[in-house]
């Protein structure tokens, strides 16, 4: 007798081995999907908050120094004033730069605005607004020692919260031109 093909043992047997085996490189897909979300996040927000503070820094460096400020007090609550010597969450900031213009300085003001139920940071100049970025859960700028009117360097965080990923940003910026 010639018996060509499976009995119906083996077939369960060779199914049963292949749903093993698709199980394990399924979980494995799986995971490893998982772990490339979560590392894209995390370097999604290490990215915007990277691009916010150099962009900030960039501002700041080329400033004459800061011209007003509103903003609230991080340890009362109350409106900073412009000699302030607290650290303040400020939803504006009002810089002056000199730019050159075919050899004549001119001034340049910019407005950085924060905005905390948005989550964004915007700037203002010459008329046109842009975003400078988003997800920006905290803002804080300082001056490194006395008030905002007198010092030359200043401390700035910026906190980026997106998709449950946070990054705290620290800097000290040396307006040069101050």
């Amino acid at each position: 007798m010639n018996n060509k093909g499976f009995t119906t043992v083996e077939v369960l047997i060779s199914v049963v081995i292949s749903s093993i085996v698709m199980g394990a490189v399924g979980s494995f897909l799986v995971f490893n999907v998982k772990g490339f979300k979560e590392t894209k996040d995390t370097i999604d927000v290490q990215y915007e908050g990277q691009m916010v503070m150099n962009q900030i820094v960039d501002l700041l460096t080329e400033s004459c120094g800061i011209e007003d400020i509103d903003g609230t007090d991080t340890s009362t609550g109350n409106t900073v004033a412009y000699e302030s010597y607290e650290t303040a969450i400020p939803s504006s900031l009002v810089i002056k730069q000199k730019v050159d213009s075919a050899g004549v300085f001119v001034e340049k003001e910019y407005k950085i605005k924060y905005n905390s139920a948005e989550e964004k940071i915007m700037v203002e100049t010459d008329g046109v607004t842009y975003e400078l970025g988003r997800y920006i859960s905290k803002f804080e700028v300082s001056p490194t020692r006395g008030s905002y009117k007198d010092t030359n360097t200043l401390s700035i965080k910026i906190e980026i919260t997106k998709n449950g990923k946070q990054v705290l940003l620290e800097n000290q910026v040396k307006m040069r031109n101050k």
